[in-house]
């Protein structure tokens, strides 16, 4: 599998992995240019958010690619990342 068939796949079943709360959210992969590299970033939206996480994933697909990691292991893994950085609240743009 390549690196598009694999973004593919996680735009196509991460929400398998995440819980209910997630079930009407967007699933968005971008581009990212970070200290002279580009990653891949993905980004599970809520509809009444107006925050998320960006986890990126370029490290996943080496893991995926190179050391057999099943890819039920890394959307697990993904969905964990997300769970645990996903914030509580919004944040107020109004203190920027």
């Amino acid at each position: 599998m390549d690196f598009e068939e694999f973004k593919k796949e996680i735009v196509d079943h991460i929400k398998d992995f995440l819980p209910e709360r997630f079930k009407d959210a967007n699933v968005d992969i971008r581009e990212v240019p970070k200290n002279n590299e580009v990653l891949t970033g993905v980004s599970v939206v809520l509809p009444d958010a107006n925050i998320s996480p960006t986890v990126y994933v370029d490290k996943l697909f080496e893991h995926f690619n190179d050391d057999g990691m099943s890819l039920d292991s890394v959307l697990s893994e993904l969905a964990t990342v997300i769970v645990d950085h996903f914030p509580e609240h919004d944040f107020d743009l109004s203190k920027i």
